[in-house]
């Protein structure tokens, strides 16, 4: 179908792009997101709410109760929430009686029950400043009542519909929640379930004494007590701003029962640099790592709010997905600041029908979205899984690895690809340039000018550019549209595509990379990508094109500053390294060290032709093997050059040679220590000078640079592999870096050549997933089957901590298919895909790793089935017992 389109300025309308374009748009609820929370928020039903929040100062407080109407609306209208004018209405109603029995009652049927205009206007600045904060989950905690739960919720469903439509409102939810003061003189904030507002009910009852004084109102059980029957009926509770917690005057002993209570596991701070540590250590082993923390605001006035804040993810606020996500706290909860936003990801995959490709949904397109941190991939073998990455590498490359892979994706004809960079939205168009009249391995199956001249690099395909349309995506607010502009400019393409273009990462690879032994260009690749090679081979050109004059004159010059680019380098990667190492020191450390016994052997393939050009000669052939006319032969000089080069390596030494720093080679070795021919009645025949009789060696060193110079091309080339090899890399990883039964064991560094195959594995995953935040890499982090050849130990110790670390400030995509790394990394999205038949694949299902149905496809997929899984289960039970939940 042709696109039309309706310009407007450069962006355009089209339909058939909006249609791809909406379609994933609308499927992004389905994965985990952060959420901002304000955490422990009172309202008037605390007897100590005070609307303007002061600091303990010795300044007077003002609280509610003695705040005049009159000064409320003043209030309201210096946050501005009300403007002046609306400020006066206000005021003159409110002076006129306006607002008396018969407008409260105006406000109980629209679900609205207070008992008067000033409470009502309280709870609407609340809603206010929630909405103006960008507040979406609210946990209120009031001191010893709920009264205020109901008022809240309904003020802020009625604000979200009715009022202050200046401000872009997202959904707040509101946890039922509530603060008691414990006979132990610390404060319990207990949660629950709105469900449970029954129990909840007969609870505040049982245990909860409120008093018109809040000095004499709470509970007679002391903290542990409190949070032990509030986990009995269903709820959560935690000892609240723990930072100024009275536990100096309790026993030992009950300090040693509450801090390793099993219910102790969540506390909440007002003070961001507190440490737990500082007050359990004496009763407790447990670090702070051990808790889910939360940052609460403890906010007792409309000012305090949006101040301190925690970020939970989940895929939706209620109560069952807050108490999953304080259990996975490492990868679910975040206080004190939200995790910087990816700013490179991928969005979403959709294939329309109508093809004869892998990917078909029973009805309708193929299309599923990204998270933009972790996404994991499932489903059982042959379902297109790895075809998916397949997908990505070569619409964002424009390459394929070979003509086969290529043809497999073509089938689809075409293939769309949302993703965002820097907050501007893009749509990538696949279009395969296929004759479909032709099957797949027909020499004819691609069109004409389907590809570039093919360069003899692993065998890659290089795409031609008319394969793909890649077009920005605008927002049309007025008619409610989506917009698209073409980017035409290849140079614009390509610096917006390079920003998403790293391949991904296959364990077949790595296994190949593991067989070359060829880590040190792994990591220099990985590290750098090359940056300061193209200036290296500028240097190199130069020396292997000129003519020997010139080449003589600036051959010295060009090394030294080569080797000052090597210097600023090694500076910049050992202070990248110097960090790396310290943040990864139990798991990983990458050196730098010099191999220069590597490049002994680097400039003797010149001599040798020297050396068998003279053998082979029938002219003079003796007096060619010697040096200068000295009885120095040049095979004495090979020998000479591999010492050198040995010690200081190829740069230095020719540096040294063709700056005629002969003091300081003499200082290393002395050339004419490697003279072995002694004079002789031949010598004397062919007019040969004694070497050793020389005062200085300099016509020597004159001769070897001549000769050299001779064989500037392939000199150049020798400095160019001399620069890569001038420092090389070491890797070496810690063997204990897994889950062990016992004791901790100790670090266990090993170089990298020492270890065996999964050991090599997971070391150098460790080293990808973990490198790039060193060097802001902010491409998509792209894995195949990561566990492949891993053992099982690795793979939660270490290689889901990494994923744990990395996936809030990067994208990351894996295809896998194993149940740890989805669950326990904590994947926002997991994609299901499923074959019935084996000829094609569709989408079984998408969503967070928390959502039942998905827990029940990873359980189906990765655990080998429901049956299994409690075989698995009951099994385990014996060994683990109470720790299993």
């Amino acid at each position: 179908m042709r696109d039309s389109f309706e310009s407007q300025n450069d962006f355009v309308y089209n339909p058939n792009l909006e249609n791809v374009y909406a379609s994933l748009e609308d499927s992004r609820k389905k994965y985990g997101k952060l959420y901002k929370f304000e955490i422990h928020l009172h309202t008037p039903a605390s007897e100590d709410y005070e609307i303007e929040q002061i600091k303990d100062n010795n300044e007077k407080k003002y609280y509610y109760k003695d705040r005049t109407v009159e000064w409320i609306l003043e209030y309201a209208c210096s946050i501005g929430m009300i403007n002046p004018e609306e400020y006066r209405t206000y005021l003159d109603n409110y002076l006129k009686g306006a607002y008396g029995i018969d407008y409260i009652n105006q406000l109980k049927s629209k679900g609205l029950y207070f008992i008067d205009f000033k409470e009502y206007f309280t709870y609407h600045m609340i809603a206010y400043k929630l909405y103006a904060e960008e507040i979406e989950g609210v946990i209120i905690a009031d001191h010893n009542t709920i009264a205020g739960y109901k008022k809240l919720k309904s003020m802020i469903n009625y604000c979200y519909q009715n009022a202050f439509h200046h401000i872009d409102k997202k959904d707040i939810w509101i946890i039922l929640g509530i603060e008691i003061s414990c006979s132990d003189g610390n404060h319990v904030v207990a949660m629950f379930d709105e469900k449970q507002m029954k129990d909840v009910e007969k609870f505040i009852d049982e245990y909860i004494v409120s008093n018109g004084d809040s000095k004499l109102s709470g509970s007679i059980e002391h903290s542990l007590s409190v949070i032990n029957k509030v986990t009995e009926i269903g709820g959560k509770a935690y000892i609240a701003h723990i930072n100024t917690a009275k536990f100096k005057n309790l026993t030992g002993m009950y300090k040693n029962q509450l801090f390793n209570s099993p219910n102790f596991d969540l506390f909440g701070v007002t003070n961001s640099t507190f440490q737990i540590e500082n007050v359990i250590r004496s009763f407790s082993p447990k670090k702070q790592h051990d808790f889910c923390i939360f940052y609460e605001s403890d906010s007792h006035g409309i000012n305090t709010i949006g101040i301190k804040n925690t970020w939970i993810k989940m895929n939706k606020i209620n109560f069952k997905n807050l108490m999953k996500a304080v259990f996975n706290h490492s990868i679910s909860v975040y206080p004190y600041e939200k995790p910087k936003l990816n700013p490179v990801f991928i969005k979403g995959v959709y294939i329309p029908e109508g093809h004869s490709g892998f990917f078909k949904n029973n009805s309708g397109p193929f299309y599923f979205n990204f998270s933009k941190d972790l996404t994991c991939i499932i489903g059982g073998r042959g379902t297109g899984k790895s075809t998916i990455l397949n997908i990505l590498d070569i619409i964002f490359s424009q390459e394929s690895v070979d003509k086969k892979v290529l043809s497999f994706v073509s089938k689809h004809q075409t293939i769309y690809v949302t993703f965002r960079i820097n907050r501007e939205e893009y749509i990538i168009r696949f279009t395969a340039q296929i004759n479909s009249d032709f099957e797949e391995d027909s020499p004819y199956f691609f069109l004409d000018q389907a590809f570039k001249s093919k360069r003899n690099i692993d065998s890659e395909i290089y795409l031609n550019d008319h394969w793909t349309n890649l077009y920005q995506v605008q927002t049309d607010q007025e008619k409610n549209h989506y917009l698209f502009r073409e980017i035409k400019g290849l140079a614009d393409k390509s610096s917006i595509l390079n920003k998403l273009n790293k391949k991904h990462y296959s364990i077949s690879k790595i296994i190949n990379l593991i067989e070359k032994n060829d880590f040190a260009a792994f990591i220099r690749n990985l590290m750098f990508s090359g940056q300061t090679l193209d200036t290296i081979s500028e240097k190199t050109n130069l020396l292997m094109y000129s003519n020997k004059r010139d080449f003589l004159q600036i051959v010295g010059k060009e090394i030294m500053d080569i080797q000052s680019i090597i210097d600023t380098w090694k500076t910049r990667v050992n202070d990248t390294l110097n960090k790396f190492n310290l943040e990864n020191k139990d798991i990983l450390r990458i050196k730098l060290h010099n191999s220069f016994n590597k490049q002994e052997y680097y400039l003797t393939p010149i001599f040798e032709r020297l050396l068998n050009n003279i053998s082979y000669s029938n002219n003079n052939s003796y007096r060619k093997q010697f040096v200068a006319s000295t009885t120095l032969k040049w095979s004495n000089v090979v020998e000479y050059i591999e010492a050198q080069v040995s010690k200081m390596g190829v740069l230095s030494f020719l540096r040294a040679l063709y700056n005629r720093e002969h003091d300081f080679l003499e200082s290393n070795f002395k050339l004419l220590d490697f003279v072995t021919t002694t004079q002789s009645t031949k010598t004397i025949d062919y007019n040969l000078k004694d070497a050793r009789e020389l005062k200085t060696p300099g016509k020597l060193f004159t001769a070897i640079r001549e000769e050299l110079a001779n064989h500037r091309m392939d000199l150049a080339e020798i400095i160019s592999d001399a620069y890569l090899d001038s420092d090389n890399f070491m890797m070496e990883f810690n063997v204990n870096a897994k889950e062990e039964v016992g004791s901790p064991t100790r670090v266990n560094m090993k170089n990298i050549n020492e270890l065996s195959l999964g050991q090599k594995v997971v070391a150098i995953l460790t080293f990808i997933i973990n490198y790039g935040r060193y060097t802001n890499d902010q491409t998509p982090l792209i894995i195949d089957q990561p566990e492949d050849n891993l053992d099982n130990q690795y793979i939660y110790k270490t290689l889901v901590k990494s994923l744990q670390k990395i996936k809030n400030e990067r994208q990351v995509i894996i295809v896998t298919h194993n149940s740890t790394l989805v669950t326990n990394a904590g994947a926002e999205q997991v994609v299901v895909l499923e074959s019935n038949d084996g000829f094609n694949s569709q989408l079984k299902a998408q969503g967070y790793s928390n959502d039942k149905q998905i827990m029940e496809h990873i359980v189906n997929y990765l655990e080998g089935g429901p049956e299994a899984f409690s075989r698995k289960m009951k099994d385990y039970k014996t060994i683990l017992g109470e720790k299993i939940y």
